[in-house]
């Protein structure tokens, strides 16, 4: 595939600037033919000069085809989140008492974003203070719509142009589900030391026909009956 790829890169470089010095000698001999005493360029040197330009040209693109490889290939993505998930069921366990204060409103520490999507009923909780030992983020979704369903899986899921990670938890049917996320994606070079790169953070609860017993079965090949997908974190870099 490479050598094709060289092959035809060279078959462009001969293959332009003869085409240009073909339709630039029509106009030449015009030129020439009409008597005017002004000079042009000789058809060859237009060959020369295209062949030049062409060649930086194809230069400025494998340059540019080398850096965005290399800066996708030499980071290497390692997520550090978590996420635990439970159900509307489990929320008043003693397990759980320690998110029982997420319930809508507003928190301490947190910034809450709410809204309503493909019959789900959603409100997210971000950590705004840098300094507190809290969890990053608390999600809790509300299915309100008619699809027919006995079991869902939540996910975080960090996409990049070095790769993707996703963690994924199953859960028993339930009407309104929690999901606790902790962590920030993390990046680093070929040495090891943290860079910053540009990523997607989703939150993904999906909702599936077959009961938990066949979960492993119902993510892998059947399609949820409904989903829903919620952005952690725009692109950063």
């Amino acid at each position: 595939m490479i050598v094709l790829v060289l092959l035809f890169g060279l078959a462009l470089f001969l293959l332009v600037p003869l085409v240009i010095a073909l339709v630039y000698k029509v106009f030449y001999n015009w030129h020439i033919n009409s008597g005017s005493k002004r000079r042009w360029p000789s058809p060859l040197a237009v060959a020369v000069g295209s062949c030049c330009v062409f060649a930086v040209i194809l230069c400025g693109i494998v340059l540019s085809a080398n850096l965005l490889y290399a800066r996708g290939m030499g980071v290497i993505l390692q997520s550090e989140t978590e996420i635990m998930a439970f159900t509307q069921e489990d929320n008043g366990s003693p397990a759980y008492s320690a998110y029982q204060r997420f319930n809508g409103e507003e928190v301490d520490g947190y910034a809450r974003e709410s809204g309503q999507r493909d019959g789900f009923v959603y409100c997210v909780y971000r950590r705004t203070d840098a300094d507190g030992s809290g969890v990053d983020y608390v999600v809790i979704a509300r299915y309100d719509g008619d699809a027919a369903y006995n079991m869902a899986a939540a996910e975080e899921i960090v996409d990049s142009r070095s790769g993707s990670a996703a963690s994924a938890v199953t859960l028993e049917k339930s009407r309104t589900y929690y999901a606790v996320i902790s962590g920030e994606p993390a990046f680093f070079d070929e040495e090891g030391n943290a860079v910053k790169a540009g990523y997607d953070w989703t939150y993904r609860l999906a909702l599936y026909e077959p009961d938990v017993s066949d979960a492993g079965c119902a993510i892998d090949r059947e399609d949820p009956v409904a989903e829903l997908r919620i952005s952690l974190a725009h692109v950063k870099g």
